[in-house]
């Protein structure tokens, strides 16, 4: 017997269902791209792996992690070119920079849970939803400080358009 707020719950999920692994599509897309330059399957998901252990490096904090990651993607990236049998040093920045674009859904969802957590602590569930939609502005609107995209905004990335002004800026506005 299923619980009726999970039941009225389900049908909202399903209906958002496209929207919230839109990425899966893309990451669809990208891949077909690759596959098309790179004709060895095998060597096209070492590469891959390679890709997502250096995303790992980035996240890692302890030298023994960041040691590990380095080496598994150094080993993947050695099988790609043994199977592919040339130096595959552009074709690693070219696959790298394709899986870049995908903008993974499940991130964003953290980063913005991560944001709002303080404000939320802090008002002890007190929160309107006037604050809610400036916390989320902020978070959609000020530019990283740091890592691979620092100086862009998350409404950049997604729109691939460049914002103009400030934050705070746009919110006087």
């Amino acid at each position: 017997m299923v619980h009726p707020k999970v039941c009225k719950v389900i049908p909202n999920i399903l209906n958002r269902l496209d929207e919230t692994i839109q990425y899966l599509k893309i990451a669809e897309d990208v891949y077909m791209k690759l596959s098309m330059k790179v004709s060895d399957t095998n060597a096209l998901n070492a590469i891959c792996m390679a890709w997502q252990f250096n995303n790992k490096l980035y996240k890692a904090k302890t030298a023994k992690e960041k040691d590990f990651y380095t080496e598994e993607a150094f080993f993947c990236l050695s099988y790609a070119e043994g199977l592919l049998g040339y130096d595959t040093t552009d074709l690693e920045q070219y696959v790298f920079g394709e899986l870049d674009t995908i903008i993974r859904s499940l991130s964003l969802v953290e980063t913005v849970n991560s944001i709002i957590r303080p404000f939320l602590d802090a008002s002890r569930g007190q929160i309107t939803q006037e604050t809610l939609n400036l916390i989320m502005f902020y978070h959609n609107h000020r530019r990283y400080a740091g890592g691979k995209r620092k100086g862009k905004a998350p409404i950049e990335i997604l729109t691939n358009t460049e914002l103009e002004k400030h934050w705070l800026d746009l919110i006087v506005e």
